[in-house]
């Protein structure tokens, strides 16, 4: 894209949104300034040749992270989309690992020949059911039929879906299959379980509070009775069944502690543990040759979350660990984790209302990232801290969670690179 057709673009943008007046320094950028730690993607083009620098980049990644800063936005699920389905393409990824249900996204894996809008619907948390989101589980369902299938995963604790009413008979099926009486026993523990959970957030945790000693004791004597005949499991009903019992039933037993936790570190923290647990799980045990695309939130996915100074806008308040602190820890350098900001535009909340994104400040995280490109960006983090003008990702700089809320971070600290939006709009919603 020549400079002449950027500029006009980046003008464009900003007199749409409003905000020519308000940020003179985003409206040009002088000849030939791009530097090459910098690629202009495309949100749409039907090949991936946009995407080819990626190659010798990420060919040596076992896990790459796909992070976004909130969940409402629509064009952070189509570029994030396009750049899942290359990995798998063109690099050998083959497994995509969302910020949902293990159990459900199992179930949906099981029964992956089902339409597309169902796969995704009856895994991901509802967030993400969007028309946006249809083109990659429409590549995931084709790609069945294929030598090379792509598997659903998630590694939440949380129970979130209409679908967890089925899990009470999975477990129960699974214990049940070498031991009939244990089967009903696990099923009714689950059931109880859920009930509490259906009470809301804080009926739920009184519950815990008073039953979760018996309720997370009950769910680790399961994950000890399947770990134990895992065996005579396998041979009774495949290898993935049993497997993804026991980590469900870890699963549940860390989500009783948490939500039972008597300060909000060890609530926040139980939670991305119990996820970092869970991704270990599919790495080591359920896909231990396969490479594993992880779709999060930013906040989940980044290297340090303690080192980022705590605002008491931005949950949970207090300094804590994420995911990724012992995802990068304990996989190192196999993990390459794309962090994603934006400029401008209006995205929703987990309940589906909107917010505004002001225009960024100058010497803002996403001020200086927009800065760089009038385009959908890939910003390579790494490659920039060994460059003058790059040098400045090595700094403490002001940044916005959410687009909403500043907090202040050192971006090479936490991400390898970041996919930067010029403009963010709401996704389109299935129902």
């Amino acid at each position: 894209m020549t400079t002449t057709r950027r500029a006009f673009l980046r003008r464009t943008a900003l007199a749409g949104a409003g905000v020519l007046t308000a940020a003179p320094w985003l409206q040009e950028r002088r000849p030939g300034s791009t530097p090459r730690w910098v690629h202009d993607i495309s949100l749409s083009s039907p090949d991936f040749d946009d995407l080819r620098f990626l190659t010798p980049l990420l060919s040596n990644a076992r896990i790459v992270q796909l992070g976004e800063n909130g969940h409402g936005a629509a064009q952070s699920m189509q570029l994030r989309a396009r750049i899942a389905a290359f990995l798998c393409e063109a690099l050998g990824f083959s497994v995509l690992a969302f910020e949902s249900s293990l159990f459900l996204c199992h179930m949906a894996n099981v029964e992956a020949r089902q339409d597309s809008r169902r796969m995704l619907t009856s895994s991901l948390i509802g967030v993400w059911h969007t028309e946006e989101m249809l083109p990659l589980f429409e590549r995931i369902s084709r790609s069945q039929g294929s030598g090379r299938p792509i598997q659903l995963a998630g590694f939440d604790v949380q129970p979130i879906g209409a679908g967890r009413r089925r899990r009470p008979a999975f477990f129960g099926e699974v214990a049940g299959s070498i031991d009939a009486d244990y089967g009903r026993a696990v099923a009714a523990l689950d059931t109880e379980f859920l009930d509490a959970y259906d009470k809301g957030s804080r009926p739920r945790r009184a519950y815990f509070r008073e039953h979760g000693a018996r309720l997370s004791a009950g769910y680790e004597r399961l994950a000890a009775f399947l770990d134990g005949g895992m065996g005579d499991l396998e041979r009774a009903v495949g290898r993935a069944a049993p497997l993804v019992a026991r980590q469900e039933a870890l699963s549940m037993a860390v989500y009783v502690r948490y939500q039972s936790a008597a300060d909000m570190r060890s609530y926040a923290e139980g939670r991305d543990e119990g996820m970092f647990r869970n991704l270990k799980f599919l790495a080591q045990e359920l896909f231990p040759s396969q490479k594993i695309v992880v779709w999060g939130h930013n906040y989940h996915l980044r290297h340090d979350n303690a080192a980022i100074p705590p605002t008491e806008a931005i949950f949970p308040g207090v300094t804590v660990r994420s995911m990724g602190t012992w995802t990068r820890q304990h996989f190192g350098e196999a993990v390459f984790t794309i962090g994603q900001y934006e400029a401008v535009g209006t995205a929703l909340d987990n309940a589906r209302k909107p917010y505004t994104i002001e225009v960024p400040a100058e010497g803002t995280f996403e001020g200086r990232l927009h800065a760089l490109s009038d385009a959908p960006a890939f910003i390579n983090l790494h490659a920039a801290s060994g460059t003058k003008d790059g040098a400045w990702v090595e700094t403490a700089v002001p940044a916005r969670y959410n687009g909403q809320h500043p907090e202040t971070l050192v971006p090479a600290r936490q991400y390898d690179a970041v996919l930067m939006l010029p403009s963010v709009s709401p996704p389109h919603f299935l129902y």
